[in-house]
């Protein structure tokens, strides 16, 4: 609701404002457009102005617009005046006096021609010092007095090429002598250019200071209206510089700018701060006066089309601006490059340009006065802003036309013009920002909303994710609390199968324990796939770098891998092994089986090589085959879990997709990364960097030989079995070494020993920071007779 009251009560303000401004506007023209009082004016008898009577004193100013005498066609030199008979042909007229009517048969065109006035004045026997002003007159002229140039503005002429024009409003001050006598005034004055030649106000004579007075109100007034158009441009012009995208705002910004010069020409304002300049450069201040009239008219249309875009076609007025430009492109030309050429022209070039302006004007007046029909915003106010500019236009135009004296009324159109748009194009502004005030006050609401919104499904997304993580998390920890339970069993199988496997003689039960031997190896990888992703998610895997027999893990790996190479017809070979590195054996084993064992289940029929390279300081470790290959787009995509690729031929998909997604992070965990080179039908090459470390004194079997071995585990059979393959005696009595699945079991052995007896623990990563080695479930043999070689070491040390 207080939006909605807003936005009513925005516009309402507004107009109302503007009406206020408009009334005290209406005001301030009134008071600076009033006509100054009438002043008595006499009129001359047989010839002569008697002003001998005048009381200067009480009458300090008096017109002289009556009675002059008119010479068409001729500028008489002072000197034909001199005598009591003046010159014949001549025609008594009243200033002004403008010769452009079409219907005076003086002009062979409108405007144009020279001409000559002549006025006798009687003044008073005494009288204080006088002066004489001559009104700004858009021709050429010199005004002599007895003789004597008092007012020279520029050089009239016969002819286009010989008129120089001074655009200026002199007053000139009387010499004393000229007291008590006759004052012949003579007004040479030609027009070869401009709209009308001739006076276009009255002259006056008076004391000096009163002539100045009436010279200051005029231009105060007339600065007024420049001032008031100015400031109002700069104004939108700050405004277009903050939002330039209102592009109205700068073209009414240019129009007042442009108004204000044609303006300034029509006044006295020029007068009042650069004569000098004015004297200068007549043709200049004169070209710049016609080149702004239709730049303005141009802005304007532009101005109206960006108020009402329905009604005013952009490209009809931007045709518009064009032939507009074309008048100053030909003024200047005709005025500054060859003003020979065009000056019998120049009247039919003026008139085309008037057309052509009024044209423009009266197509944007229709289209503002369409959109008032419309009901747009604005659109009566601009409607009657133009029509009240149009009708002061026309009344001065008539008053200049008739050389009647009247009150000028185009300054007041002007400001109500001005002040007009101004309102509008502000009241649009205002609406604009009221508008978006209210779309800014419903999207803080609608924000709020949708924040509580997002609040509650945040809220509720949590509780899903912590109920999310807790059912994942009790799903790792139960899988890395199962993994002993899990695998122990499997792992008893396996060492009962290596020690029936070295046992036993008869090739069919060889075979059939080969057999067994490689089903419970899938099983176990599956498994072991399953418990690995688990305990990587629960965080459960710390490495634990050591120097590992690099030789050892590759061939323990391959003797694992031979049966499932020899099922898929893969050739499995070694090379290079004979080096010691720093890593987790237990995750570099898982990291090199998984490895090789991909490269198997895709090279079908092919060779798969393990080899490594030196790298620096470090070591290289690969595993090529000359399978299938991967497409380079698949190179990331294999690392993901529960990816699968292309079967080989003649074999169908094995596991769940988890081996390279784990080998990649048990790498990453070691600090190595698994790198891939590989294309389609080309085989590939997977890779990991290891540092080296030195390699380790390896023992043959019949190092064990005789080694008396305590083993206290679950799994104490098995591993009983594989260390009397190996020459070990089980002795729990006196034990050389010992083997057991906690830390306790092994501090009360040594405490009933009697002595520090080497141990190492059969466990889980659990186990880890005892001070004693330890050997993971699941593990190999191999990995058995190290940890066995590396305390009968210990022993033989302690025995020394």
């Amino acid at each position: 609701m207080a939006v909605s009251a807003n936005l009513i009560r925005g516009p309402q303000l507004a107009a109302a404002a503007a009406i206020l401004a408009a009334l005290g506007l209406f005001a301030a023209v009134a008071l600076l457009m009033r006509d100054e009082p009438a002043l008595p004016e006499a009129r001359p008898q047989g010839g002569v102005l008697d002003l001998s009577d005048w009381n200067v004193a009480d009458e300090p100013l008096r017109p002289l617009g009556a009675g002059w005498q008119f010479y068409w066609n001729v500028l008489l030199p002072p000197a034909e005046f001199e005598g009591p008979e003046v010159p014949p042909g001549s025609i008594p007229v009243d200033l002004p006096a403008a010769w452009q009517s079409p219907e005076d048969d003086r002009t062979g065109r409108a405007g144009r021609g020279v001409a000559t006035y002549h006025l006798r004045i009687e003044l008073p026997d005494r009288h204080p010092p006088l002066a004489i002003r001559l009104p700004t007159t858009y021709s050429a002229s010199i005004l002599w007095g007895n003789g004597l140039p008092l007012i020279v503005n520029g050089q009239p002429g016969r002819g286009f090429a010989l008129e120089r024009r001074i655009i200026q409003d002199r007053i000139a001050v009387l010499p004393e002598r000229w007291s008590g006598g006759p004052l012949d005034l003579v007004l040479q004055v030609s027009n070869h250019m401009v709209l009308s030649g001739g006076p276009t106000r009255k002259p006056a004579i008076g004391t000096p200071d009163a002539l100045y007075q009436q010279f200051g109100r005029q231009v105060a007034r007339d600065l007024f209206v420049v001032g008031a158009c100015v400031v109002v441009g700069l104004f939108f012009l700050v405004l277009f510089a903050t939002r330039p995208q209102e592009r109205g705002f700068a073209w009414f910004a240019a129009f007042n700018l442009s108004v204000s010069v044609i303006y300034a020409h029509l006044s006295d304002v020029p007068l009042l701060f650069a004569p000098d300049l004015l004297a200068a450069t007549p043709n200049a201040y004169l070209i710049l006066m016609l080149v702004a009239a239709p730049i303005g008219a141009g802005l304007f249309l532009l101005v109206l089309q960006a108020l009402y875009p329905g009604e005013i076609s952009l490209r009809i007025v931007l045709a518009a601006c064009a032939l507009l430009l074309a008048y100053p492109v030909v003024l200047t030309f005709g005025r500054v490059l060859a003003p020979d050429m065009l000056s019998p022209y120049w009247e039919d070039v003026r008139s085309v340009s008037h057309a052509v302006v009024l044209a423009c004007l009266a197509y944007g007046i229709a289209g503002v006065t369409v959109a008032a029909f419309r009901r747009r915003r604005g659109a009566i106010a601009a409607t009657a802003a133009v029509l009240i500019f149009a009708a002061a236009s026309l009344h001065d135009l008539s008053a200049v036309q008739s050389g009647a004296t009247a009150t000028p009324l185009i300054g007041a159109g002007l400001l109500i013009l001005v002040f007009a748009y101004a309102t509008i194009l502000g009241g649009r502004l205002n609406a604009a920002i009221t508008d978006a005030e209210a779309l800014s006050a419903d999207l803080r609401l609608l924000n709020l909303t949708l924040e509580r919104k997002v609040a509650d499904r945040t809220a509720d997304l949590e509780q899903a994710a912590r109920r999310a993580e807790a059912a994942d998390r009790a799903k790792s920890l139960f899988l890395t609390a199962a993994n002993h339970d899990l695998r122990q069993p499997l792992h008893a199988m396996a060492l009962i199968i290596g020690a029936l496997q070295g046992r036993l003689q008869e090739p069919s039960l060889r075979e059939m324990v080969a057999t067994l031997q490689t089903c419970l190896a899938g099983t176990r990888r599956l498994l072991a796939g399953m418990l690995d992703a688990a305990r990587l998610d629960a965080g459960a895997v710390r490495p634990e770098r050591a120097v590992c027999d690099l030789a050892a893990i590759v061939d323990q790996a391959v003797a694992e891998l031979e049966p499932f190479a020899a099922e898929r017809g893969v050739q499995l070979a070694r090379v290079n092994i004979g080096h010691s590195v720093l890593a987790d054996p237990a995750m570099l084993a898982r990291v090199l089986a998984n490895l090789i064992g991909n490269a198997i289940k895709y090279a079908p029929g092919g060779r798969v090589l393990v080899g490594c390279r030196r790298r620096g300081a470090g070591l290289r470790l690969e595993v090529r085959d000359n399978g299938i290959g991967i497409p380079p787009a698949d190179h990331d995509r294999i690392f993901a879990e529960f990816h699968q690729g292309d079967p080989a031929p003649r074999h169908v998909r094995e596991g769940l997709g988890l081996g390279l997604s784990i080998t990649r992070r048990f790498a990453r965990l070691m600090g190595t990364d698994i790198a891939v080179r590989s294309a389609p039908g080309r085989g590939s090459c997977f890779s990991l960097d290891l540092p080296l470390a030195p390699a380790p004194a390896r023992a043959s079997d019949d190092d064990l030989a005789g080694l008396r071995v305590m083993v206290v585990a679950t799994d104490a059979a098995a591993i009983d079995a594989l260390l009397v393959g190996w020459g070990c005696i089980p002795d729990s009595e006196r034990p050389d070494i010992l083997l057991a699945d906690t830390p306790a079991t092994v501090a009360e052995i040594r405490q009933r020993c009697g002595r520090d007896l080497p141990a190492a623990l059969i466990g889980t990563a659990a186990d880890a920071g005892t001070g004693l080695a330890t050997l993971r479930r699941p593990f190999q043999p191999g990995n058995l007779a190290s940890l066995v070689r590396h305390l009968a070491r210990q022993n033989r040390t302690l025995a020394a």
